[in-house]
């Protein structure tokens, strides 16, 4: 079972003593499941984090294949590109 979240983030560019922060990326802890993938947007921006248990995802490049495959469905569908 995997879990996926979202966290609210600043539709506006944020700074930290002075220096423009340039991306914000989610972690969250596995709440006692394979992975959890979240995401938070920034500034217009998208950024992703993943949590996973190696020992339960036994090909780690599989599973960013088949993320990054569906991420890219996702946005094609919605016309970002």
């Amino acid at each position: 079972m995997s879990k996926a979240s979202n966290i609210s983030g600043f539709g506006y560019p944020v700074y930290l003593a002075g220096v423009k922060v340039e991306r914000m990326y989610p972690m969250r802890p596995r709440p006692g499941v394979a992975a959890m993938v979240t995401v938070v947007f920034y500034d217009e921006t998208c950024c992703i984090g993943v949590n996973l248990d190696p020992a339960v995802i036994g090909d780690v490049a599989v599973f960013e294949d088949c993320l990054r495959s569906g991420f890219d469905e996702v946005v094609a569908l919605a016309g970002c590109r």
